[in-house]
């Protein structure tokens, strides 16, 4: 967490250290709950929304498309955790759904008789390092603009894709492990559901208990202050790309191995869906304020009102201007909380 020097500036002198870490103490507490309350009207929204479509909607409780609901939003949700991460670090990436096609396509090696464990790591770490190198070093380094550079990696991934492939359909003939890893179960529980758990736990784990999580959070929050404690923005910000890189990959992974094929236009979207349930989740556009489990709740939130409007047969182009409507009012919310907390402060150093 990030304190600004005018709160700081606006304790009194006499302060001992006791009663600035009650204070301190006090305040984590307020912002705890305040995070949260706020999302409280989207959880109160997602049961009300599931509770509408159990009760219009026939199959809509059924195992089997829960099942299948929880499979087709899990490349979402693997891009969407990622993307919590770079938000949070002050940035945003607009190529995750062009890099999901250009990784997916490493996975096509397997079909020269590369072991498929090597294709996977392999399209794994590739996502990681072009991200890495073509998003991270610009903008943490050279500090360059996110939405620029991420726009423009966007079109050089889709262009060496739709070279690589002369704009076809790729299939993957050896796609044993890719199918072991999406279409398994554990008795009647999908191994997807696992993986989805164990991505959310581990950037959970990651930005609540390691340096790295909070340094985020400090470079999101405030960048100019984070460099004066210490803190390397340019390598948190690149750090933030290659992890969204390598969730990328594997979510290309998890793509294939729905479909058993790849394409140029595997990703179209997908990254407009990740920012739109990341900050209807709470994360702010800003940077420093926000969390996966916001996001998590939010992809679910997502998934079942397209599952919902899918079962009562509301065409795709009416989705998409649902979707488009939600990150609107997403990016809307965020601004207005923004305005919000600046009020409060301004009322709290008076």
């Amino acid at each position: 967490m990030v304190y600004t020097d005018t709160a700081v500036d606006a304790a009194p002198a006499t302060t001992t250290p006791a009663q600035a870490a009650s204070r301190g103490a006090r305040l984590l507490t307020a912002l705890s709950g305040a995070r949260r309350n706020r999302l409280l009207p989207l959880l109160f929204l997602w049961l009300a929304l599931g509770a509408y479509f159990a009760a219009t909607e026939n199959h809509f409780l059924d195992w089997q498309n829960i099942t299948s609901t929880l499979e087709q939003n899990s490349v979402l949700f693997t891009v969407a955790m990622a993307e919590t991460v770079v938000l949070l670090a002050g940035a945003v990436d607009l190529s995750a759904g062009a890099l999901l096609a250009l990784t997916g396509l490493v996975l096509t090696i397997s079909n020269s008789g590369v072991p498929p464990w090597a294709a996977l790591v392999l399209t794994v770490l590739t996502g990681g390092v072009l991200s890495g190198c073509l998003n991270g070093l610009p903008i943490g380094l050279a500090k360059m603009n996110p939405f620029v550079v991420t726009l423009g990696t966007a079109s050089i991934f889709l262009g060496v894709a739709n070279v690589i492939t002369n704009a076809n359909t790729e299939v993957i003939n050896n796609a044993t492990l890719l199918s072991d890893i999406v279409g398994k179960t554990i008795g009647s529980f999908p191994i997807v559901a696992i993986e989805m758990l164990a991505v959310f736990a581990a950037f959970w784990w990651m930005l609540r208990y390691t340096y790295f999580g909070r340094n985020v959070y400090a470079v999101g929050g405030n960048a100019e202050a984070a460099t004066l404690a210490g803190i390397s923005v340019a390598r948190v910000r690149i750090a933030a790309f290659v992890i969204l890189g390598l969730a990328t990959g594997f979510a290309a992974a998890l793509y294939a191995g729905q479909l058993l094929s790849v394409a140029p236009s595997s990703g179209t979207g997908l990254e407009l869906r990740a920012i739109t349930v990341v900050l209807l989740g709470g994360t702010s556009l800003a940077g420093g304020r926000g969390g996966v489990g916001g996001t998590a709740l939010a992809v679910l939130f997502l998934a079942t009102l397209q599952n919902g409007l899918d079962i009562g047969g509301v065409s795709s182009f009416w989705q998409d201007i649902v979707t488009g409507s939600v990150l609107v009012l997403a990016v809307g919310f965020d601004q207005a909380r923004q305005h919000l907390a600046e009020n409060r402060n301004l009322k709290g150093e008076r």
